[in-house]
Formats: structure tokens, sequence, C-alpha cells
């Protein structure tokens, strides 16, 4: 991919030259010029396909509504980088899911006060931390959000039932990001 850059013969030049060549304006007035993309073949998608395709286009759809939003729009354009726009890191957001980095257990020790601390970080910001414990046989305990921590970086449940034998209990967290993304995570106490 080649890059224009003050060239006044392309400036502002955009679509298809020919059956090989793109022009296209990125957001900071930039003209890349690319090889033009190859045409799909007449196979039918796979399932594995369909799925992605359809989360993409959801992605899209709420990454146009976030880039343009007054508050979510001034996080997004923070985080690009040249020849970034809002859209374009929306869109990043709402395709990656946060991730769990440890769920710490060390201070649960089945009474009422006692904690679960996790750490969740998301590439943008992650919206809420859901916390699960149940008995070894899946009867609900109790169930909760967590609080952020003063570093940003880790979320605190404070346990609300007593909860006795321990042996078992497992512990389901799961971590939202703003446009909704989640992912989930058991740890089990020994």
């Amino acid at each position: 991919m080649a890059k224009s850059i003050q060239n006044v013969v392309m400036q502002g030049a955009s679509g298809k030259i020919g059956k090989t060549l793109v022009f296209r304006q990125l957001s900071n007035g930039e003209t890349v010029i690319a090889n033009r993309a190859k045409p799909r073949g007449k196979k039918p998608l796979t399932p594995a396909q369909e799925a992605f395709r359809y989360r993409f286009q959801n992605a899209a759809y709420m990454a146009k509504i976030f880039s343009q939003d007054p508050i979510h729009r001034p996080r997004y354009l923070a985080k690009a980088k040249s020849g970034q726009s809002a859209y374009s890191m929306a869109l990043k957001d709402c395709l990656t899911a946060p991730q769990i980095k440890r769920i710490n257990l060390d201070a649960y020790n089945g009474t009422v006060g006692s904690l679960i601390s996790i750490r969740a970080v998301d590439d943008f910001k992650v919206a809420s931390v859901r916390v699960r414990i149940l008995k070894a046989n899946d009867i609900l305990i109790e169930k909760g959000f967590a609080t952020l921590d003063d570093n940003g970086l880790d979320w605190t449940y404070v346990a609300t039932v007593a909860n006795t034998p321990l042996t078992g209990t497992k512990v389901e967290v799961t971590v939202s990001d703003v446009p909704g993304n989640e992912t989930v995570e058991v740890a089990t106490m020994a």
C-alpha cells in the first residue's frame, strides 16, 4: 500500500483505476493507493464465516453509533494513531472482548465480607464485572457486581452470604465492555 502526500495530481482522488489499483482517502487527508480487492468466488460461506459476517455487521453498526456519540467519540480519538478514525477504533472495540487476567480467591473464606479480587482489562474500557458464587453442585449461593478499585485495573467483590464448606465452590466471573462483549471464566476452590 502506497501513500500519496501533497501530490497535486492525486490529491483527493478516490476510486479504482482499471482492474488493479484503488485510491482511498484517510480521515487525516492522506491518499492511499492499494491493490484492488480480488472478487470472491461463488463458494457458499461456512457456518463459521456466516457467524463472523453477522458479528462484523453488528459491530460495524454499533461502531457507527459509538464513533458519533459525544461521550464515546473523544475516547476513541484519544487512542487513534495517525490515519485512524474514531470509527475504526470503535470497530476494534466492538470486535474485541475484554480479558480476565486473574481471579484471586486468597481473601475469600466463605464469611460475609470476605473478598474476591478480579483483574480485568479491555482495549478501551471495562464496563462491569459480575460475580456468581455457586456450590459444588451448581446451586447459586449469591451474585452481584464487583466495584472498580482505585488502581483502575482490579475489581473487588464483597461476599454477602456465608458459604461453608468451601471445597468445590465455583466463582464465575463475567466481564463486560462498553459495546457489550463479554468474557466468562470460572475458578474452583480446592
